[in-house]
């Protein structure tokens, strides 16, 4: 690993004592130049078993401490012995990571979790922590290996991340104005520890302070007490209040004014501190569409608007104020129209009424002012009027409008002829003759008979023109009148009609008033009541319409109802019948026919037939201008009942189906008006249409696409589009809100999303027109987990002279990663080249990677997932290789002279055979130096030679050895004469041999007989002269067959003479 140099640790920072086992381990914050510092154990117990210590053989005199990244980056820890002010001994190191949190970590330090690890015997180590995440815990063992007294120094001096001070001194943020507590973690468990506070310069017992800075303040912590060691000890720390600035908002409006449309709002934004890098929330958003820094916006809605100032570090001030709306034009009607009226006889008022009805109007003429929606002007207010209306919420005033009142109550002049007249019962009727004076156009003659006197009537007949004449079938008083029917001004004329015979009299009635209308009043009974006569009862006679009915009429057609049901209108005849004079009393009476319908009229509380989002009910309000009438709603099916009986109804569910969001139309309503007077009734389909299309929103991600390692958030987007609005023409969609897994904060009213953890992502827009909001859901990938090395600690012998071939293997196959060499030895030379460059490291796929390097060493690398950032260190420990000497001999053991073939099997202890040279020592005086691997030689002489080769490569050497064992061949030699005679000299028959294994020999005399037999394994024999009895045999030729095998496998037979002298 990496070192760094020792004039490098000029250190500050705090002086603790070890923590022997991982559940005891301490946090470690350390920042700029600093860091801890702490007296190593000596002599102490070795690290407890559990963990996976990778490439610590041995852990003597642990010390344990676990650091919390507070920002994202690398980490250089430098790690240190020290003596005095000088460099101390060797210390080694493992790290594991990252964690969560803290929880069971101890259960947790396997060979997959370790970071980095050091058994190097330096007294610096450099723990190098890449691509840290924020929040991430790293556990940290470090040993005393020297075993001897010194302090550890254990402090960050490089890298873009750091540690979380919070462990040891919590660091605040907090809003200018506010207070933040810091409170000084007494880690060491120092004894009756007190505190301090710098600046400031607090003292306290208690380990809270409360701090009211103004701006971002480092302060210093201080814990004084007694160590393990009972010595006095002061701990320090720092602890970070970042001050943030704090929004103020003084707002001051514009409201919209009859000449001026636009409304606006200045928020008077300020800060404390100043700040340039604030947003502005509106809701909603006002139509000027402000920018995310803009304080003043124009065109707000009318209502309540809601805003948020927050500023960098989350500081924000909220307000809310209400705009009036955008004062409209004020326009108004007059009802009934028109510019010129009159008060008539017919009309003796004139009511006229202004709409809207929530205007304020103002009637006015030379002589009357009227205030009020209606007013009601009769014969002393003619004159022309001036209408004013004013808006009471906006205070503006709409254009003026004139009319003109006018007096027509002239009343007509007639004549009536004769006055008086007597009739009899066998009389003709009697005939008078009414005159219009003046007017002579467009006059009426109406006459009353005594039974419908005027001005109740109905009248018994009617006329227009000039002249009216009329008969008179009875005694009584008539009433005609002349009637202008411009003014309807009347003129009323009396005649008398009397009788010195005995007229019958009588009244009618009607269950109707006379009148036919529809189903069931489309009948009436008329009746003759109440009938007088002098002679006594009466006869019954009623004519209908267009039959003649002149009397006397034939007693014939009398009887004796006086009621007849009536179902034709027109002027019907009663006459009533004296059966004793014989007097007939004639009297007609109309029947009208009203079956005209009522008038039927709907109005719709949000002004809209069409259900929607925004308005998923609507409020109708059936009506009838005719009077006496009743309103009634048939809804459609599933609403039960079927009918309302109330003039006003909700249309929708659940006074009707279900809405659907898609189809277009809702349902068929239908209003019904009924008459009280004539029962005709109206009816008027009320088509309901419906619009809950929810947009379909597009969701867009950015690069990168997935949560990976590089730390950047996935920008989410949305567009608006015609597939986002429903397909309303004019409508627009907008943003509702995003809502991301916790704990992503919702986000209303942008059309962007900052997605920093991986899940599932919601977009809801709402179209604009039909209110209804759609959603699309998006799933961010987790592409967080680092390559997974399959070993990422292994130990590789050097090659003697070649480089060590290193190859990372990886548990998983990835088509892109890189592959950067982070530390090695110094003067080493690695191969490829740009393995040591962290952009341009070489790139591979798959699950395998090489890289040579030519010094023994430890090399850190790291493997990059170029897809998602991600990285993982491994670390190989090249040691020294060795070379292992070694040859076979063929064969190794013969019969001189001997000839030996040698075959070289060095190899180094990664397996290379080539580039050796061997010195060669044959032990036969010979020797050789060479690079060939199959030497030779000849041994002539027998004996036992050691072999030695001794073979180098690199720096590497060895000697190998091999035994040859060289024999004497065999040999066999007969004497041909012996002389047993005992003078000690060649007494015996023997054989000078060598290196046989057995023989045999057979001696025969001269006559052919078997004389001597005799066999041995020890590879010789003799024969003393004498046969097989013991006797000797006398001189003489003999004759031997000797047969034997030699060691070397040579086979001898041999036949011969051997002459014996005594």
């Amino acid at each position: 690993m990496k070192k760094i140099l020792y004039m490098l640790l000029v250190l500050t920072g705090l002086n603790l004592s070890a923590q022997t086992s991982c559940q005891t381990a301490q946090p470690f914050c350390a920042g700029g130049s600093s860091g801890v510092t702490f007296p190593a154990t000596v002599n102490g117990p070795a690290a407890q078993t559990g963990p996976n210590y990778g490439c610590l053989g041995t852990q003597p005199n642990p010390a344990w401490y676990y650091l919390q990244i507070s920002q994202s980056g690398n980490l250089d820890i430098l790690i240190a012995g020290q003596i005095g002010n000088g460099p101390g001994q060797d210390v080694d190191f493992i790290a594991w990571g990252p964690f969560s949190s803290l929880a069971n970590v101890c259960n947790s330090l396997t060979a997959g979790n370790i970071v980095d690890c050091s058994y190097s015997g330096s007294p610096t180590e450099t723990l190098n922590i890449v691509n840290a995440v924020a929040g991430q815990y790293y556990m940290v063992l470090i040993t005393n290996y020297a075993n001897v007294t010194q302090n550890i120094v254990f402090n960050q001096y490089a890298g873009t991340g750091s540690t979380n001070c919070a462990l040891l001194a919590n660091n605040s943020s907090i809003c200018a104005g506010n207070s933040a507590t810091i409170v000084a973690n007494n880690s060491t468990n120092l004894s009756n520890p007190t505190y301090s506070l710098n600046p400031g310069g607090v003292s306290s017992p208690n380990a809270t302070f409360v701090v009211t800075p103004t701006v971002t303040t480092t302060y210093t912590v201080y814990v004084t007490g007694l160590n393990n060691q009972n010595q006095m000890q002061t701990v320090s720390a720092t602890a970070n209040v970042t001050v943030n600035p704090q929004p103020q908002i003084s707002p001051s409006f514009t409201q919209a004014t009859c000449s001026n449309s636009i409304n606006a709002v200045n928020l008077g934004l300020s800060f404390t501190p100043s700040t340039s890098n604030y947003t502005v929330t509106w809701n909603p958003l006002p139509g000027s569409s402000p920018s995310g820094t803009q304080s003043a916006a124009t065109n707000l809605q009318p209502g309540t608007t809601n805003v948020t100032v927050t500023a960098a570090g989350g500081c924000s001030a909220t307000t809310s104020f209400t705009m009036g709306p955008v004062p409209g034009p004020v326009s108004f009607t007059i009802s009934p129209p028109g510019g010129i009226y009159s008060v008539t006889c017919a009309s003796p008022s004139v009511n006229l009424t202004a709409a809207p009805a929530n205007y304020n109007y103002t009637w006015t003429s030379l002589s009357n002012t009227f205030t009020g929606t209606a007013v009601s002007l009769s014969s002393g207010n003619q004159g022309v009027y001036t209408v004013t209306a004013v808006n009471p919420i906006t205070g503006c005033t709409g254009i003026p409008q004139t009319f003109t009142l006018g007096i027509n109550t002239t009343v007509p002049t007639s004549t009536v002829n004769p006055i008086n007249q007597v009739i009899t019962c066998n009389s003709s009727p009697a005939t008078f003759t009414s005159t219009a004076l003046s007017p002579t156009v467009n006059v009426s003659h109406e006459w009353y008979s005594p039974l419908n006197p005027y001005p109740v009537g109905p009248p018994v007949f009617t006329s227009t023109g000039v002249v009216s004449i009329y008969g008179v079938l009875g005694p009584g008083t008539y009433t005609v009148v002349v009637k202008d029917n411009v003014n309807g001004c009347v003129v009323t004329k009396t005649i008398n009609v009397t009788s010195v015979s005995g007229f019958p009299g009588f009244n009618t009635s009607s269950t109707s008033n006379y009148s036919l209308g529809c189903t069931p009043l489309n009948q009436s009974t008329l009746c003759a009541i109440n009938a007088t006569s002098t002679s006594g009862p009466v006869q019954y006679l009623f004519l209908p319409p267009g039959t003649p009915s002149s009397v006397p009429i034939p007693s014939v057609a009398f009887g004796a109802q006086s009621c007849t049901m009536v179902s034709v209108p027109g002027a019907w005849t009663v006459v009533v019948q004296d059966p004793i004079n014989g007097c007939q009393t004639a009297l007609s009476v109309p029947i009208l026919q009203n079956t005209v319908a009522p008038n039927v009229a709907v109005s719709y509380g949000p002004g809209t037939q069409t259900l929607t989002c925004f308005t998923p009910t609507i409020l109708a309000t059936g009506s009838s201008s005719t009077t006496g009438a009743i309103v009634s709603w048939n809804v459609p099916p599933p609403a039960t009942p079927p009918t309302v009986a109330s003039p006003t109804v909700i249309l929708g569910p659940p006074n009707g189906p279900n809405t659907s969001p898609t189809s277009t139309v809702y349902a068929n309503y239908t209003v019904m008006v009924t008459s009280t007077v004539n029962a005709c009734t109206s009816q008027s389909i009320v088509v309901v249409n419906q619009n809950f299309i929810a947009p379909t929103p597009s969701l867009a991600a950015g690069n990168p696409s997935v949560i990976n390692c590089s730390g950047n958030p996935v920008i989410l987007s949305f567009t608006n589009n015609p597939v986002a609005n429903a397909g309303i023409p004019g409508a627009t969609a907008t943003v509702v809100y995003w809502q991301g897994p916790s704990p992503q904060v919702p986000l209303s009213g942008s059309a962007t999303y900052s997605a920093l953890i991986a899940g599932t992502y919601t977009l809801a827009v709402q179209n604009s027109k039909n209110g209804c909001i759609g959603t699309k859901t998006y799933i961010v990938p987790d592409m967080t987990q680092p390559p997974v090395i399959a070993n990422p600690f292994v130990i590789v012998p050097s090659g003697c002279g070649d480089d060590a071939s290193l190859t990372v293997n990886l548990a998983q196959s990835l088509t892109g990663w890189k592959l950067f060499l982070r530390s090695y030895p110094v003067n080493a030379s690695v191969k490829p080249p740009n393995i040591i460059q962290p952009v341009n490291s070489p790139t591979y796929t798959g699950v395998s990677g090489t890289f040579t390097v030519d010094l023994p060493g430890q090399y850190q690398y790291v493997v990059t997932n170029m897809l998602t950032g991600c990285t993982a260190i491994g670390l190989f420990s090249v040691i020294p290789g060795g070379l292992n000497a070694g040859f076979t001999a063929d064969p190794v053991t013969g019969f001189a002279p001997l000839s030996v073939g040698f075959n070289n099997t060095s190899a180094t202890s990664t397996g290379a055979t080539s580039s050796i040279t061997s010195v060669w020592n044959f032990g036969n005086g010979t020797s050789s130096v060479t690079a060939n691997t199959a030497p030779n030689t000849t041994y002539n002489a027998p004996g036992s030679y050691t072999v030695s080769m001794i073979a180098t490569r690199g720096g590497c050497i060895d000697t190998a050895y091999q035994v040859i064992k060289v024999e004497i061949p065999s040999k066999l030699d007969i004497p041909n004469v012996f002389t047993p005679n005992g003078d000690g000299s060649n007494d015996l028959f023997f054989l000078k041999t060598q290196n046989l294994t057995d023989i045999s020999a057979s001696i025969f005399d001269r006559w052919g007989n078997l004389v001597y037999e005799v066999s041995s394994a020890t590879g010789n024999i003799g024969w003393d002269g004498k046969n097989q009895g013991g006797k000797e045999c006398p001189s003489g030729t003999y004759f031997y067959i000797i047969k034997s095998t030699g060691k070397d496998g040579k086979a001898y037979d041999q036949k011969g003479n051997v002459s014996l002298y005594r």
